[in-house]
């Protein structure tokens, strides 16, 4: 005896499996697609937030990006510690701090 005749003679299971096999094959194809679009159609959405998400943040940290470094030159806190090397062999940059040198 088959497993599908056992399910379907079975007082517990019988009806509910005569029930779902008794249909046409569209029936089938067609719970199989509605439930394809019921998760599917979540998840793209939820991609093409997440990416218009990215890309907002993206644009806002180049915009602020470029202000900072508008700003920062219009003061001139924007130099680059390797900008300038340092003149002195000793002189590495470091303000009040003791530098012991040993030998």
């Amino acid at each position: 005896m088959s497993w599908s005749a056992r399910f379907q003679s079975d007082p517990r299971f019988g009806q509910a499996v005569r029930f779902a096999t008794g249909r046409p094959p569209w029936v089938l194809k067609a719970t199989g697609v509605v439930g394809g679009v019921v998760f599917l159609v979540p998840l793209i959405a939820l991609a093409v937030l997440l990416a218009g998400a990215f890309a907002v943040t993206a644009v806002a940290w180049f915009v602020f990006s470029a202000i900072a470094r508008v700003i920062d030159a219009v003061t001139g806190q924007g130099r680059s510690p390797d900008a300038s090397p340092p003149t002195d062999e000793r002189d590495d940059g470091r303000e009040n701090v003791r530098v012991i040198h040993r030998s």
